[in-house]
């Protein structure tokens, strides 16, 4: 399982924010400043906001001294919503997927339909328990 390098990024921009929020929704960053200090492509990267945004995670402020904050604290703003703002609900393979009409051959192997979803849900729960208070862009409060 490979999450998008759109979600990837997304996590790194939050992480970011995060670490400059002191707990909370916090200060705003500008666009600019998470280019340089992630290093991210520009345009990719306001792509990845206006999603983040989209999805309620982020709020932006327009002018001169606007930029980026967080919508609410980092304790409350899972590793899982980040990935699932940028790539839709988290689903390992394609017949997990609800919205999805699969073949009869998957429909009738239910104890690999069975394992896949635990193994998905599995992952979605430890995805889920990650929230930023647990991470530090500058290494100082490392998982």
């Amino acid at each position: 399982m490979k999450i998008s390098k759109g979600a990837d990024y997304a996590l790194l921009a939050v992480g970011y924010l995060a670490s400059s929020s002191n707990g909370d929704q916090g200060k705003l960053v500008n666009k600019s400043e998470l280019v340089t200090k992630l290093d991210l492509p520009k345009e990719f990267l306001s792509q990845i906001l206006q999603r983040l945004k989209a999805s309620g995670l982020l709020r932006s402020v327009r002018g001169k001294y606007g930029g980026y904050m967080l919508t609410k604290p980092v304790t409350d703003i899972t590793f899982l919503e980040v990935i699932e703002a940028l790539d839709g609900k988290l689903n390992m393979v394609q017949y997990l997927d609800d919205t999805i009409t699969v073949s009869a051959r998957f429909k009738e192997c239910r104890t690999i339909r069975q394992k896949m979803s635990q193994a998905q849900v599995g992952i979605g729960n430890v995805l889920n328990d990650i929230t930023f208070d647990q991470i530090s862009m500058d290494g100082r409060n490392e998982i």
